[in-house]
């Protein structure tokens, strides 16, 4: 590898990592565990602003998908859950052991209506939720806990 692409690779980590800070993890469960339409309105609008990276890229998703379910137009409520949906399974796709990713997934596809066809994944992301729980950030494990308790693809108990 050259020097100047180990410093590009170094500068883009530098530069996706800085953005990722920019949204508190707290801020965005809190705003993703909401039912408040205009608090993820707000947010997608931060993270737009934000330097593209893959989490910012999966918040984005998660939010878009959740933001789907507060609209009324059943042309615009598709389409801003397929874009959701694309920003997600991108990031899941090329970052297939990310547990955070998957944990975001298995709470949208629970949460998914049937008629969507989006809940293929929840026993493989379950899977690997349960088996890695220990490697999530704290923050994260949190939420993890507390949608466990009114989920019904995950039991609290299981995470003991």
């Amino acid at each position: 590898m050259t020097k100047l692409k180990r410093n590009l690779i170094v500068i883009a980590l530098l530069v996706c990592s800085s953005a990722v800070f920019a949204i508190d993890r707290n801020e965005f469960y809190a705003v993703f565990s909401g039912n408040s339409p205009d608090d993820i309105s707000e947010l997608i609008s931060r993270l737009e602003k934000e330097e593209p990276c893959s989490q910012i890229n999966a918040y984005k998703g998660a939010l878009y998908m959740k933001q789907s379910s507060f609209m009324k137009e059943a042309r615009k409520k598709i389409d801003t859950f397929k874009k959701g949906k694309s920003l997600l399974e991108h990031e899941i796709m090329n970052h297939s052991n990310n547990v955070e990713y998957r944990f975001l997934r298995l709470v949208v596809q629970e949460k998914s209506p049937p008629i969507l066809k989006y809940k293929k994944n929840i026993a493989s992301d379950k899977e690997i939720l349960l088996s890695h729980f220990a490697e999530l950030d704290s923050c994260v494990k949190k939420y993890v806990i507390n949608y466990s308790r009114q989920s019904k693809k995950l039991d609290e108990k299981e995470f003991k």
